[in-house]
C-alpha cells in the first residue's frame, strides 16, 4: 500500500469506521466513499472529523503554485476554516 493510500486508510480508521480491501471506507449509516473521495471531503462529509467537532466539510480546489488538488476543508461554528487532514491530526484549527 502506498503512504497516500495509507493516509486514507487510517483517516478512516482513526475516525471508526470500515476500510475495505476494496478501497472503500463504510460510515455508521452505511455509506460506503471510495477513500480518496472521503479523504478529500467529496463524499460522506457528515461523517468527517470537522463534523464530529461540529464543523461543515467542503471539498475545494487548492492551487499549489505548479499544481492543483482537492481537499477537505473544515469550517467551524465560529467561521474558522482549516485543512480537514491537518485539523484531523492536531485536532486545532489556528
Amino acid at each position: 500500500m502506498s503512504t497516500e493510500h495509507e493516509n486514507t486508510a487510517e483517516y478512516c480508521a482513526a475516525l471508526g469506521y470500515t476500510y475495505s480491501a476494496d478501497e472503500q471506507c463504510r460510515c455508521p449509516d452505511g455509506t460506503r466513499c471510495e477513500a480518496w473521495a472521503f479523504f478529500r471531503g467529496q463524499c460522506g462529509q457528515a461523517f468527517s472529523f470537522c463534523a464530529r467537532q461540529g464543523g461543515t466539510t467542503t471539498a475545494e480546489t487548492v492551487d499549489h503554485g505548479s499544481w492543483s488538488g482537492i481537499q477537505a476543508t473544515c469550517t467551524l461554528p465560529s467561521g474558522k476554516t482549516c485543512d480537514e487532514q491537518a485539523f484531523a491530526t492536531s485536532c486545532a484549527c489556528p
